[in-house]
């Protein structure tokens, strides 16, 4: 007796097929994509899946690659996590599940020959690596969903090592920007898992004039409204865990260029500390620690709006606690107006990271 083996794809045509035919008993189209039907993406969270020829990881290309990805987290203590965590598979051991990782990087330099780089190559077709071959950049390919559901895969390949390396060395930002925004958005689920607070939303767009995501659970510290300033103080507080999150958004009327530079942002943020953020039980009040550790700055777009980065570590006066923080002032020139909005993490025991992206996400949901 013969037994017909029914593969994924002759049950996807059934499936398409047989709802096809129950929407035209209803009168009702639907269209589907190969990408309704692609299972969720797999992995942890600041993860990404390496494939690369095993012998290139060993070498200069693969110190080039944990250089740029696995690189310390800015304004962390000592010694820093990294931005992201590298796991290196070998292709000829990538499976159907390795596959659907939400983070994967495929590194191939042309000039190799092993079997790995034999199995990258067939991801290609000859006159593409042909072309590859004979620029003088490598190109970089970056695909959404392919394989997974919100899942990101970035090929970069190039005709040689040295032109990889000195590619990567060129463009760590913008390499680096690729995962870290898909990042963020996993981050954004997390902190926004059991909800919004509608109503805190709504007050603070008619009182302040700004809008910003509320996760459910983050209670209100502070909310101080001047005549030409104001200053919100949120706080999620796990008492079992021994981990705050903290948010911030104060804002000032914008008088001069002097006020867009990392010191006077910083500046300003100890006056806010010494008036707003105060320990009264110890007689202290937040301050920083670029003393200590430099802090790291840059000029970036917000939402379209010039900003400036800041990433440092915070602390009591009384050195009784301390942590990292990441801020943004962003101008709005048509309100004449300079916001800082900041999230600060209290996590002593704990690793750090996760935390500061989950603060990241809510600070970008921010609206002038």
């Amino acid at each position: 007796m013969k037994i017909q083996t029914i593969t994924k794809f002759s049950f996807l045509a059934f499936f398409i097929l047989f709802f096809s035919s129950c929407s035209d008993s209803k009168n009702i189209e639907k269209t589907f994509s190969y990408k309704d039907f692609l299972p969720p993406s797999k992995g942890g969270r600041g993860e990404i899946l390496l494939q690369m020829d095993s012998s290139k990881w060993e070498g200069d290309l693969g110190a080039a690659v944990r250089e740029l990805y696995m690189a310390p987290m800015p304004g962390f203590p000592q010694p820093a996590e990294p931005i992201f965590k590298i796991y290196h598979a070998a292709p000829k051991k990538v499976n159907d599940l390795l596959e659907e990782y939400h983070s994967i990087f495929v590194l191939l330099s042309l000039e190799s020959k092993t079997i790995d780089s034999d199995i990258l190559r067939k991801k290609f077709s000859k006159q593409s690596l042909d072309r590859i071959a004979a620029d003088t950049t490598p190109y970089l390919i970056v695909k959404q969903n392919e394989h997974a559901k919100n899942q990101q895969v970035v090929y970069l390949i190039g005709k040689d090592d040295e032109q990889l390396i000195k590619h990567m060395k060129a463009n760590e930002e913008k390499l680096r920007e690729i995962f870290y925004k898909t990042e963020r958005q996993r981050s954004h689920l997390v902190a926004f898992r059991g909800g919004k607070q509608t109503g805190k939303m709504e007050r603070y767009k008619k009182q302040h004039g700004f809008s910003i995501g509320i996760p459910d659970g983050y209670q209100e510290a502070k909310d101080i409204n001047e005549q030409d300033s104001g200053f919100v103080f949120l706080r999620m507080i796990d008492n079992a865990n021994g981990r705050d999150r903290n948010i911030i958004v104060t804002y000032k009327p914008y008088t001069s260029q002097g006020q867009l530079n990392a010191d006077s942002v910083l500046a300003w943020r100890r006056e806010l500390g010494e008036k707003y953020l105060k320990d009264p039980d110890r007689g202290s009040y937040m301050t920083d620690q670029t003393d200590i550790i430099p802090y790291f700055s840059k000029e970036t777009n917000f939402k379209g709006k010039y900003a400036i980065e800041i990433r440092a570590l915070w602390k009591l006066t009384s050195n009784t606690s301390g942590g990292p923080f990441l801020g943004y002032l962003i101008v709005d020139e048509k309100k004449n107006r300079l916001y800082y909005i900041e999230g600060f993490i209290f996590a002593p025991t704990s690793k750090k990271r996760d935390y500061v992206r989950e603060v990241e996400s809510i600070l970008w949901t921010f609206e002038p």
